[in-house]
């Protein structure tokens, strides 16, 4: 299997990738409606960048004993 060269630079690739991360949106519904509108027939998948779950159910722990 070949070899696959960076298409982009180090900072190149940083700049994109940041610009494409403020893009997106603060909260998932504001997200999957921009999705949306720019294509109806959507799969929308999200993901929480550091978490395994996009939301959590039930109450937190407050770490007192």
């Amino acid at each position: 299997m070949p070899t696959r060269q960076p298409r982009y630079s180090k900072e190149e690739h940083a700049r994109r990738g940041e610009e494409l991360y403020e893009r997106l949106a603060d909260d998932v519904l504001t997200a999957s409606e921009r999705l949306l509108a720019r294509y109806p027939d959507a799969q929308v998948w999200c993901v929480r960048v550091g978490h395994r779950a996009v939301h959590r159910f039930g109450s937190q722990a407050t770490g007192t004993a």
